[in-house]
């Protein structure tokens, strides 16, 4: 459970098809994740005579090996994942629903988008953009998240946001800056 957590760390981190692997009774055992349009299964798959077991689907998977397989077991992976990549260099996407406006984010537009879960693969968690907001004011709060007061341009309305492990990011000039967030709307 935890492997999986962190692998997708890492890759929320440096977008790239990620592989944990421990240490066990003389064999690898690991979790893995990934990238939109990187199908993690096939690649494994691709390495299947060098695994004792593995399974998944296209965006997570678990596997294990013989420890005397890790390093051909890494460059077959590395090579697999290249190949779909097609040699270009991986770029985060979002896929937007939409800009949503403050003026529509209301109540029962939350209580809507509460009955959506579970979210995964085949219903992807809804993300919209928002229209130029001017930021004024944050803080950042625990290891490294940020809050933003953020103001829309046009209505005038004021809301707070939250940036998940962004204070590296979101540094101390954001403040009065005018930006666009993708971002999904929730009660705190």
């Amino acid at each position: 459970g935890v492997i999986g957590i962190v692998a997708s760390r890492v890759v929320e981190r440096f977008y790239r098809p990620t592989i944990l692997l421990t240490r066990h009774n003389g064999h690898w055992k690991g979790s893995g994740r990934s990238i939109t349009g990187v199908d993690l299964h096939a690649a494994l798959g691709q390495c299947s005579d060098l695994l004792a077991t593995f399974g998944g689907h296209p965006q997570a998977a678990g596997l294990s090996l013989p420890e005397a397989n890790l390093d051909p077991f890494t460059q077959r992976f590395a090579r697999a994942i290249s190949d779909q990549l097609g040699g270009e260099e991986p770029r985060p996407r979002i896929k937007l629903e939409g800009t949503l406006p403050f003026t529509q984010i209301d109540l029962d537009f939350i209580r809507e988008l509460d009955l959506l879960p579970p979210f995964g693969l085949g219903n992807a968690q809804p993300i919209f953009c928002s229209e130029p907001l001017k930021v004024q004011k944050h803080k950042i709060f625990g290891k490294n998240h940020v809050s933003l007061n953020l103001q829309e341009a046009s209505s005038g309305i004021t809301l707070t946001g939250k940036a998940w492990r962004q204070a590296e990011t979101l540094t101390q000039t954001v403040q009065g800056q005018e930006l666009q967030i993708a971002s999904t709307p929730r009660l705190n």
